[in-house]
């Protein structure tokens, strides 16, 4: 799958093996509705910091025995002459790899991932009762303390003490280079994209809605669906998402 820098992002079909394991529990997460439920105070601004862990479920390794569950076709070493040499296997051997990182696709994997990302933030100091999450009681931002919204790969630290937001995003960031959870794309302002959604903390407005190209997205793909007719199961589910994700920020509609 395309990724938005042009990179290509790896998924597997891992839809055989998820049947060997049980369903994980539920992982709650910042979703719109649950971002659409901060109560704020109009006459202040809200600052919004955070930043992604660059290639989250390839940075985290999975204990020996679970990566033989999550393998693929298997090869003739002399298909890959150099790695057989270095491990001193003979050409003719057939190479089965094997993902030692959780896998996207995983029934497992956004469970461990969340939970990863929520523990190295609750070791810097932000306590549990300040997570933005799903089928929790709305939050309101009061002064000289902040919420945090982690979203798998994803945080989000909200306030209206600039100076608090930003010197706890950044020994966020800073805790989770330091575990090789290398962090990229870090922002600070008033206003943001999180999760498909554009915030606006800035005083007097304190809005959020979708992005515009979530919008453009959901528009085209809903028209040329009406245009043709029909459509196959992964364009249904495409635009299905993107409805289900603008509903969450409006549930009454």
């Amino acid at each position: 799958m395309a990724k938005k820098n042009g990179k290509l992002r790896i998924i597997l079909d891992t839809r055989d093996v998820n049947g060997v394991f049980k369903p994980p529990p539920y992982t709650g997460l910042p979703i719109a509705s649950a971002l659409n439920s901060i109560e704020t105070n109009p006459e202040s601004d809200v600052w919004f910091a955070g930043s992604d862990i660059s290639d989250c479920f390839y940075r985290l390794g999975v204990p020996p025995g679970l990566d033989e569950y999550f393998s693929l076709p298997g090869i003739l070493g002399s298909e890959v002459a150099d790695i057989a040499r270095r491990c001193r296997l003979p050409l003719r051997a057939k190479l089965i790899p094997c993902l030692k990182v959780l896998p996207m696709g995983g029934s497992w994997s956004l469970y461990f991932a969340q939970h990863v990302h929520e523990a190295r933030i609750l070791g810097c100091g932000v306590r549990r009762q300040q997570f933005i999450c799903d089928k929790q009681p709305g939050v309101a931002i009061t002064s000289g303390e902040t919420r945090a919204a982690i979203y798998v790969d994803n945080h989000l630290i909200i306030g209206e003490d600039h100076a608090q937001v930003t010197a706890q995003a950044q020994a966020i960031a800073t805790d989770l280079n330091r575990a090789h959870l290398d962090t990229h794309e870090a922002f600070d302002d008033c206003e943001c994209d999180f999760v498909g959604l554009h915030f606006d903390g800035r005083k007097g407005r304190h809005r959020i809605r979708l992005r515009w190209d979530r919008i453009w997205r959901l528009r085209l793909g809903s028209v040329d669906i009406g245009d043709r007719g029909d459509a196959s199961g992964k364009d249904g589910q495409g635009v299905g998402g993107h409805i289900s994700w603008a509903r969450g920020r409006r549930r009454e509609a």
